[in-house]
């Protein structure tokens, strides 16, 4: 899932604001990171209210497919 997201180079980010840490990940990363969680459990159903919002369409592609 992580590879499938693109988002390997966030696997040791820290997440939230702590002040003088540097960057984190940026907001798109946010979302795909939230969706990630959601699909990792399996669920027989997922209702996504605008998934791909702030997303570009190569990643909304992946996401979607």
């Amino acid at each position: 899932v992580i590879a499938d997201l693109e988002l390997e180079h966030c696997v040791s980010s820290r997440i939230g604001s702590v002040s003088g840490t540097g960057k984190g990940i940026t907001s798109g990363e946010a979302k795909r990171l939230a969706f990630a969680t959601e699909i990792l459990t399996n669920p027989s159903l997922l209702f996504a209210d605008e998934p791909t919002t702030g997303i570009d369409s190569f990643m909304a592609y992946n996401i979607v497919k």
